[in-house]
């Protein structure tokens, strides 16, 4: 025991000693900022189809159905079936407020999928054909990038660049040269910056009443922001 008592209290002061060093340190910390801009190359649409019927075993076939019928509209698009995911199946009783009395209605049967379209010239064939068909709703649609791991590499390397430049600079303004660094830490995960569009529709609308334009697309943003310590010498 006593061995072991001695062992802990060498490491800490050994761990006491390495952090007065470091303060010890002639250094000089910035914030990096980068910025990436680009134009999303892909578009994520999150569906629901929908039945309600007096019994499960009708509900579920008419929402099955339904479910067939958008995944066949999306193969005559050239969606690839890699694109498309299940979401969520949802099986329920439907209820109604009626003269403040809840009136069963029917069993519900619910199919959610998200299809995410990589030529943006397909999306406005894809939501005609999806609201002309039997999609219940298109309740939401986000812009995105197929690489955004690659975006969000090359904002941080503008951030490097951009701490790089500020500690030269300071270091320069106080007649220092400046060292290797020392210390850095990723402030921001980089997440895009980009708009959702959000749709409720009922299937009965026409698509061109709601189906966005190219341009709204629009250019968005990649950030991230870094710590860097260098030293002086």
């Amino acid at each position: 025991m006593k061995i072991l008592i001695a062992l802990i209290s060498a490491m800490m002061l050994h761990s006491a000693v390495l952090a007065h060093e470091s303060s010890q340190v002639e250094q000089v910390s910035v914030i990096g900022v980068g910025e990436v801009k680009a134009e999303p190359d892909q578009v994520t649409l999150n569906v629901s189809v929908y039945a309600i019927e007096k019994d499960l075993k009708s509900a579920k076939q008419a929402a099955d159905n339904r479910y067939q019928t958008v995944l066949d509209e999306l193969k005559t698009q050239g969606i690839n079936d890699k694109d498309i995911k299940v979401a969520r199946l949802d099986m329920r009783p439907e209820y109604e407020w009626t003269s403040q009395q809840r009136v069963y209605k029917g069993e519900r049967v619910s199919r959610s999928l998200t299809i995410v379209i990589k030529d943006l010239t397909k999306v406005t064939p894809v939501l005609q054909g999806l609201v002309e068909g039997a999609v219940s709703t298109i309740d939401n649609m986000s812009a995105g990038f197929q690489d955004e791991a690659a975006l969000k590499r090359q904002a941080l390397g503008r951030a490097v660049e951009d701490a790089k430049g500020k500690a030269a600079f300071l270091a320069k303004r106080l007649d220092r040269n400046l060292g290797p660094a020392f210390n850095i830490v990723e402030q921001n995960a980089g997440a895009p910056m980009f708009q959702d569009y959000a749709m409720a529709r009922s299937n009965k609308m026409s698509a061109e009443a709601f189906a966005p334009p190219p341009e709204m697309f629009g250019t968005q943003t990649i950030s991230t922001n870094i710590t860097v310590a260098f030293k002086l010498d």
